[in-house]
């Protein structure tokens, strides 16, 4: 809606806010969320004015209601990134919300990290020019229309990406694992853009899921406190290998274990540590640090976990306040580990 500039003079002269009049005006035609934008504009501008306050309250309420309608909409649907987000929204109006501070306490947040090293002779002849060029860690999660993009960081290798769960259990947390492992090229000039695969596991399929986890308690620890070191060495692939479709799982929960028994006998593509604390409502993903090999210019990638003691990793992560309240868990820290043949 835009106001013939006599009309803002006008309005400017009469000591009325610009911002105010545009949100009577959506008001009146019941766009309660574009009019509780121009009043909470009105409102910064001028905290002191009665008649700004109430009118941004009122419709805050309003479009509050609206939010959790919408909200519930999309849930029923099944579109559960745009009903959090306007869950979201709903909160930042109306903290104290019974429905939304109810609703907020179904929702998980989960942190998938770790770190990728690559080892390779050339790119120049195997990568296209781009003006845009980002090393991405794809990783699979329990909708398998849904893949996280993980940046990777060009100085410190550190991949990170975080996802949201809805009514979380045990179960929904197998279903994160590595997809692939490459470059997204794009150009200025065209919106199009194009991933580079130098490792590829798609989506690997669990085929069983039994047991279930033990809680270690409630005391909060920091991630560093469980770290079984010996396992995770057993456990990780002897050497590098090709990353291959097809590949299928089977897993047993079982105390602070998840045994994992894999059909080409590699258990790199899954995290190696599961940190819960489910009173914060916050679970992190562990991966490790993986190495990504091309022995020659113009070969197979191949790809290892290689366990790392210091996990210094962790250490830069924690360096990013958004991340930090991940580093503490309460019921549980899972090793998954080989199983035993």
């Amino acid at each position: 809606m835009k106001l013939p500039i006599l009309l803002i003079v006008a309005l400017a002269l009469a000591g009325c806010n610009y911002n105010y009049y545009q949100g009577k005006e959506l008001e009146e035609g019941g766009r309660f969320e574009e009019a509780n934008i121009e009043y909470h504009r009105a409102y910064t501008s001028d905290p002191g004015d009665e008649d700004y306050q109430n009118a941004f309250e009122r419709t805050a309420e309003q479009t509050t209601e609206d939010l959790l309608l919408r909200y519930q909409q999309y849930l029923d649907q099944g579109k559960m990134e745009i009903a959090y987000d306007r869950l979201k929204k709903a909160k930042n109006l109306s903290p104290n919300h019974p429905v939304v501070l109810r609703e907020l306490r179904r929702w998980t947040s989960v942190l998938i990290a770790g770190k990728v090293d690559f080892s390779f002779e050339s790119l120049k002849s195997q990568i296209p020019l781009a003006d845009e060029m980002e090393l991405l860690v794809r990783i699979n999660t329990s909708d398998p229309q849904k893949i996280l993009d993980a940046k990777v960081d060009n100085r410190t290798h550190i991949f990170a990406v975080e996802d949201v769960i809805y009514n979380v259990s045990q179960k929904d947390l197998i279903f994160y694992s590595l997809n692939s492992i490459g470059i997204k090229l794009s150009k200025k000039t065209s919106h199009d853009a194009r991933f580079i695969k130098f490792v590829d596991v798609k989506i690997p399929y669990p085929k069983d899921v039994n047991g279930s986890l033990d809680s270690l308690g409630d005391d909060l620890k920091p991630v560093e406190q469980i770290y079984p070191l010996e396992e995770l060495s057993r456990s990780a692939a002897p050497e590098d290998w090709v990353a291959s479709r097809g590949l299928v799982y089977s897993l047993e929960l079982k105390g602070d274990r998840i045994w994992v028994e894999s059909s080409n006998g590699n258990i790199d593509y899954l995290p190696q540590l599961l940190y819960i604390n489910n009173q914060e409502r916050r679970i992190f993903l562990d991966f490790g640090k993986l190495n990504c090999i091309q022995r020659r210019r113009g070969g197979f990638w191949t790809f290892k976990r290689v366990i790392e003691p210091e996990r210094q990793y962790l250490k830069e992560l924690r360096t990013n306040l958004m991340y930090f309240p991940y580093f503490y868990f309460r019921e549980g820290a899972y090793a998954f580990v080989k199983k035993p043949s």
